[in-house]
């Protein structure tokens, strides 16, 4: 069992992707092409991850948007910002340096080579784990199978350096079978990595 506590609310409808560094939340939602910042004292601030404003309307906002489902902390770099590859518009990722100055990294590479396996992709969680870049599948209705993706940390340096990110390496891939409850498959949406190296992924019934 694990327990929880509330530190503290976040002005955000939906934290897609969540990091703590040096004491601030930084946060990405998957409708917004911006990280924002919560500080210790309240304060907010946002840094524009992507030029443009996405449309009011909900249907062309999907449509539009980034959809950042990760955020992840790399130590030696700065925060990554990816979006889940379900769409042609949705294959990005975007750096953000401690300096706070952003690089747009084209993912397209890197999910046309997933989709072979997976071909409804929508990676909604990553993580850093030694020499590797744990990328987390989600489950949908047409293809239930939740799986971690294991990839080379030589790939991700990689791309940050060229703004594309492709494979030299197979993915290694861990098909995470979570069962089902009146019929209703478990799905995993995020994913994280505790202090002894172990991955912890949160998983949810959706109909």
């Amino acid at each position: 069992m694990i327990a929880t506590h509330l530190v503290r609310t976040l002005d955000a409808s939906a934290a897609s992707g969540l990091v703590l560094r040096e004491g601030s939340f930084h946060v990405v939602a998957d409708d917004e092409n911006a990280l924002y910042v919560f500080g210790p004292d309240g304060d907010r601030r946002c840094i524009e991850l992507l030029p443009g404003e996405l449309p009011d309307k909900k249907s062309a906002r999907k449509k539009q948007k980034a959809d950042f489902e990760i955020l992840v902390d790399l130590p030696d770099h700065g925060l990554l910002a990816m979006g889940s590859g379900s769409r042609a518009t949705r294959e990005r990722a975007v750096l953000v340096d401690r300096r706070e100055r952003t690089t747009v990294i084209d993912t397209s590479r890197l999910c046309g080579c997933l989709r072979e396996t997976f071909a409804d992709l929508n990676l909604e969680g990553a993580a850093l784990v030694g020499d590797e870049f744990v990328l987390l599948q989600r489950g949908n209705r047409s293809d239930t199978r939740s799986a971690l993706i294991f990839i080379a940390v030589s790939d991700l340096q990689q791309a940050l350096v060229t703004q594309h990110f492709e494979v030299t390496r197979a993915p290694r891939m861990v098909d995470l079978d979570l069962g089902m409850r009146d019929d209703i498959p478990w799905s995993c949406t995020d994913l994280t990595v505790l202090a002894d190296g172990d991955l912890l992924a949160s998983a949810v019934l959706e109909n």
